[in-house]
């Protein structure tokens, strides 16, 4: 049983919602064969990661629903395909923003699932990046952790 906080990291929001019927039809064929939390939120990733290509845009252009129907995505819709299927297969998700240390202005969302009492790295934005790691942003500077990403 989920504790209060980690329900709020399972409701839908502005740009992600885990009962549109988009993610409820490909949701089943991505995690077929997949119990375990971390079974499920790896094939979420991975299929996220090598199904969505990676466009560069600022903020929110499509959202979850409309990333994985259209194919491509910047940082932020990545993030909500990846946290929307967590949240419709029950894993508790919420998205991370950050910045590049040399102060460029462009700043870096993904998201972090929890599993197991842990939060794990999800950046579906590069190939080289595995569950639980990035190798696309290995410095940064956090700005939040939050259930919801306003922008």
């Amino acid at each position: 049983r989920l504790s209060s906080w980690q329900s709020d990291f399972l409701h839908p929001t502005l740009h992600c919602n885990p009962a549109d019927e988009t993610i409820s039809a490909i949701l089943p064929a991505v995690t077929a064969g997949k119990k375990e939390p971390r079974a499920l939120g790896e094939a979420i990733f991975y299929y996220v990661r090598d199904h969505i290509t990676y466009n560069f845009y600022e903020n929110t252009r499509h959202g979850a629903a409309g990333t994985l129907s259209g194919g491509d995505g910047n940082c932020c819709d990545h993030a909500h395909a990846v946290i929307a299927m967590a949240r419709a297969a029950g894993i508790p998700a919420r998205y991370v923003h950050a910045t590049y240390p040399s102060g460029t202005v462009y700043g870096h969302v993904w998201a972090e699932l929890y599993i197991d009492g842990v939060w794990h790295l999800c950046d579906a934005t590069g190939k080289e990046n595995t569950f639980g790691n990035h190798e696309n942003w290995v410095s940064f500077v956090l700005n939040s952790k939050q259930s919801e990403l306003p922008f």
